[in-house]
C-alpha cells in the first residue's frame, strides 16, 4: 500500500464519528484500523531502508494553522495535546498570532497531515467526554483536560511498544531492525525540532497552571487513556514518526 492510499484510507476511518452517524463502537473500531494502517505503514517501509525523503517535500512551517483558538486567549491544554502528537508524527508546534492565538506547525506533508488527524480526532474526543462533568467549574475542567493529554501522552507510549511487539510477532522481523526503523523516526523529530529551532529560536510551548486539582487531573487521566486511536486496548497508538 502507498503512502497516499494508506492516508486516503485512514482519512475515511477517521471519518466515521458519532457525528456522522456511527455508534461509539463503531468509531472507536474504525480509529483503531485507521491507527493500525499508520503505524504498519510506516514500519513496513522502515524496516530495510528509510524512505526517499524528497517523496514528502521539505521541513516546513505550513500556513494553514493546525488550530486557532476561538477568542483571544490560548487555551493551553491545546498546546499541550498538540505537543504530545507532534512528538508521536515527527512533527513540531509553537504559538503564533493572527489576530487570534494559533498553533503553527512545522514538519513535512504527510507527517504534517497525519498529526492533522489525531489532533482533530482528540480534540473532538475530549470535548464529547467533557460533557459528562458540566457544572464542576472552570477550575476543574481546565484540570481534566490537562489530565487527559496527559493519559493520551501515556496510552501513546504504552501502545507504541505493543504495535512493536505485535508488528515483530506478525511479520517475523527482528525487533533489532524494528528498534533501527524507530530510531529514523526519533531522528527525523529531531530535525524537525532543529528546524524550529534555528528558524524562530524556540524551545517548547509555554506552561501554564492555573489551580491544581488533584481528582480532575486523575479523572482526565483515566479518560484520556481511554481514547482509542489504536489497538483493541482503547489505547492511543504509535508514537512513530508520520503515521501514515
Amino acid at each position: 500500500m502507498t503512502r497516499e492510499a494508506a492516508l486516503t484510507q485512514v482519512r475515511k476511518l477517521l471519518n466515521m464519528t458519532t457525528n456522522n452517524g456511527c455508534t461509539e463502537a463503531e468509531a472507536a473500531t474504525a480509529a483503531g484500523m485507521a491507527q493500525k494502517i499508520m503505524l504498519k505503514h510506516d514500519l513496513a517501509a522502515l524496516d530495510v531502508d528509510a524512505p526517499d525523503e524528497d517523496d514528502d517535500g521539505p521541513i516546513k512551517t505550513w500556513e494553514d494553522p493546525l488550530d486557532r483558538m476561538p477568542g483571544k486567549l490560548r487555551q493551553i491544554w491545546r498546546g499541550q495535546l498538540a505537543q504530545v502528537l507532534c512528538r508521536a508524527n515527527g512533527t513540531q508546534v509553537f504559538w503564533s498570532n493572527d489576530g487570534k492565538p494559533t498553533l503553527k506547525i512545522i514538519g513535512r506533508a504527510s507527517s504534517v497531515m497525519a498529526t492533522r488527524y489525531m489532533y482533530d480526532f482528540c480534540v473532538r474526543e475530549m470535548e464529547r467526554l467533557a460533557k459528562q462533568y458540566r457544572g464542576n467549574g472552570r477550575t476543574w475542567m481546565n484540570n481534566w483536560r490537562h489530565g487527559a493529554v496527559s493519559g493520551i501522552q501515556r496510552s501513546i507510549a504504552d501502545a507504541r511498544e505493543a504495535a512493536r511487539q505485535e508488528y515483530a510477532n506478525e511479520t517475523g522481523t527482528s525487533l533489532i531492525v524494528i528498534d533501527k526503523a524507530l530510531a529514523v523516526i526519533d531522528a527525523r523529530l529531531a530535525e524537525t525540532k532543529n528546524y524550529m529551532d534555528r528558524k524562530y529560536n524556540m524551545r517548547s510551548l509555554a506552561q501554564a497552571n492555573n489551580g491544581y486539582n488533584s481528582s480532575a487531573r486523575a479523572t482526565g487521566q483515566r479518560d484520556g487513556g481511554g481514547i482509542n486511536l489504536g489497538g483493541g486496548n482503547a489505547a492511543l497508538g504509535g508514537g512513530n514518526k508520520r503515521l501514515s
